[in-house]
């Protein structure tokens, strides 16, 4: 089947690659990045036309970009490319900050997203690569400062944020590893290993109305060519006479110290 339209939104010299595009929540904007290391602010849909240009462009990279993602409200974009950079653009002054760990410990970025706090405020999530096969799972601030950090032990090669900001996944490069953590603080709730045979592509979690019995649900993919469906089951409470006996327990405990406090 023929596209609708099609439009050059990358403009390498010697290759042209489109590599990465991302639609905002409310379907008006588009950014791109691509071999050429430009990130693009496209109005959306493209309209198509001779002198069809961006709206705005981003440039800080010396290489292809890996990965970018733009804000709930549109007002920022964060970006990940090959040259182990990661940039946080104002879609509003076209400002540019680098994401730069406290240590100043080198490492490669690889994937970036953002999580919601509130409507006004935002996460950026990011898996990084550094020496000695290991990858860091980090949450940073709105002001670009790392607040938590959780390690692999081999490199991690996929990252999704579910749409509310509750939780993370992420897809390992060797043992096909998928984990899935609370964003708040980055704790681990599911890990397993060789869920694929090769390096994770891709990750989505599904909508909490289509798993309600569920914390959380993630579908991967791989180049071995299996889709994966990860789930989180909702702890079940105790039953009701579980917790009135734990609560007569509780309350002999207390008249039992308050009884021998009385005699001595």
């Amino acid at each position: 089947m023929p596209p609708i339209s099609s439009s050059i939104t990358d403009f390498h010299d010697e290759e042209s690659l489109q590599r990465i595009v991302k639609v905002n929540l409310t379907g008006n904007l588009m950014v791109t990045g691509g071999a050429d290391g430009c990130i693009r602010l496209w109005e959306f849909p493209l309209k198509e036309t001779s002198d069809m240009k961006p709206l705005k462009e981003y440039k800080g990279h010396t290489k292809e970009i890996d990965d970018i993602d733009i804000s709930a409200n549109s007002m920022f974009i964060v970006s990940v490319a090959k040259d182990g950079n990661a940039f946080h653009w104002n879609t509003s002054n076209n400002a540019k900050t680098s994401l730069v760990h406290p240590n100043n410990i080198k490492q490669t970025f690889k994937r970036c997203k953002f999580g919601i706090i509130n409507k006004q405020l935002f996460n950026i999530y990011t898996i990084a690569n550094r020496a000695n096969q290991k990858s860091y799972l980090q949450r940073w601030s709105n002001e670009n400062k790392l607040l938590y950090e959780f390690q692999y032990s081999e490199p991690t090669s996929a990252l999704a944020v579910r749409e509310d900001g509750f939780y993370i996944a992420v897809g390992t490069m060797f043992s096909g590893t998928v984990s899935i953590h609370e964003a708040h603080n980055l704790k681990l709730i599911y890990n397993v290993k060789q869920a694929h045979a090769m390096f994770v592509t891709g990750l989505e979690f599904l909508s909490k109305d289509l798993m309600p019995e569920m914390n959380a649900s993630v579908l991967s993919i791989s180049v071995d060519n299996r889709i994966c469906l990860h789930n989180v089951p909702i702890k079940p409470l105790k039953p009701f006479w579980k917790m009135l006996l734990i609560m007569h327990f509780i309350l002999l405990v207390i008249y039992i110290i308050i009884f021998n406090l009385g005699i001595n």
